[in-house]
């Protein structure tokens, strides 16, 4: 893939178009159809949509294939997920591209501490140390052993984080995703 500065982020959950000028009268713009489908399409300085250039292709690096150009109303577009990875060329050559980061936005109670230990690379490549992380959590520790975490404790009773709390019931962070997911 190819190393093209940074440009911002495409998202999936709000209602932004990112916009690219490609040159005179030529403006590509990337806007979120749904919770999961992106749409790339061209329009012209006057804002009316016109055919994807000549030159244009779109290839999906994840799965190492094309994207088809689709067509609707009279206008080209392109239709991209979340889960892939793109990459955009013009004329053979990289312009654009689309990396999925892969990460979630974590939340918790203030009641709690929060750290990250950085580990390096997290590609495909580092299976021998998920598997070293995984043995850690399931051995005799304080997550699987007859210790507070499986006892009549906080976490296992009737208490705060198995009622209608702010992670099980309809809550603002529930009806924020759906509301904000939805079309």
């Amino acid at each position: 893939m190819s190393s093209l500065p940074f440009r911002g982020s495409v998202s999936y959950r709000n209602n932004n178009i990112n916009i690219v000028k490609f040159g005179v009268n030529v403006k590509m713009k990337l806007k979120r159809i749904n919770h999961g489908v992106v749409r790339i399409y061209f329009e012209n300085d006057q804002g009316n949509h016109i055919r994807i250039p000549s030159g244009i292709r779109l290839w999906d690096t994840s799965n190492n294939v094309g994207i088809r150009r689709e067509s609707l109303g009279g206008y080209q577009f392109f239709s991209i997920s979340w889960v892939h990875d793109y990459e955009m060329t013009y004329n053979g050559e990289a312009v654009y591209v689309l990396t999925n980061q892969k990460q979630q936005s974590a939340q918790g109670s203030a009641i709690f501490t929060y750290s990250v230990e950085e580990n390096g690379s997290d590609s495909e490549d580092h299976t021998d140390n998920e598997s070293e992380s995984s043995s850690e959590m399931n051995g005799n520790d304080e997550t699987n052993g007859d210790d507070e975490t499986n006892g009549d404790d906080e976490t296992n009773g009737n208490d705060e984080t198995n009622g209608d709390d702010e992670t099980n019931g309809n809550d603002e962070t529930n009806d924020e995703d759906t509301d904000g997911m939805s079309e």
